[in-house]
């Protein structure tokens, strides 16, 4: 089984429309999406994943499945299905599943665990030292997989945030400040 985990980098910008989507956006043509697509869908056919983890994938499901449609078909329709994740506005986190790969299933996680993400936690957010109430940004997709020939497998998607979150940047910038923030 060969899981894929790759961050599109704003797929969103080469559609419009959401639920009825076309391709092109106010920062691409169609033309130059359609390019994207491509070239994206020809690295998905060349390293061939059972499953395929997205990061900044499409805001609607009906963008996905145009992409799907387009680029990752066949004469028996798309050759992957699509899970996309509750959260993330305009970056949304995506599981493939191909469909004639070695995962027989993938369904959502449920389990008292995986809700509780949802929940806040005590994290020092800005570097000064105190405990604070925090939760995600941007909630995992936590996926159960059942492998052909093999035990299930727990999967999460994560789209992580960078060092600008929340006055990181400015901590990051100030050459005295940096270690300590590092650390």
């Amino acid at each position: 089984m060969k899981i894929v985990d790759w961050n599109l980098e704003w797929m969103n910008k080469w559609f419009s429309g959401n639920a009825r989507p076309r391709w092109g956006s106010n920062e691409l043509s169609a033309d130059e999406a359609r390019t994207c697509a491509r070239k994206a869908a020809s690295v998905i056919d060349a390293l061939a994943p059972d499953l395929l983890c997205l990061q900044e994938g499409p805001s609607a499901e009906a963008e996905m499945a145009l992409f799907l449609d387009e680029f990752l078909s066949d004469a028996d329709g798309p050759r992957f299905e699509a899970l996309i994740g509750s959260d993330g506005g305009a970056q949304k986190l995506y599981v493939l599943r191909r469909r004639d790969g070695l995962v027989r299933a993938v369904e959502r996680a449920s389990d008292a665990a995986t809700l509780a993400l949802t929940e806040p936690w005590a994290a020092d957010v800005n570097g000064d030292m105190l405990l604070e109430g925090y939760d995600f940004t941007r909630l995992p997709l936590v996926v159960d997989i059942d492998p052909v020939g093999g035990a299930p497998v727990r999967v999460v998607v994560l789209h992580t945030k960078s060092k600008y979150v929340h006055g990181g940047e400015a901590l990051w910038r100030d050459p005295v400040r940096r270690q300590e923030f590092v650390v």
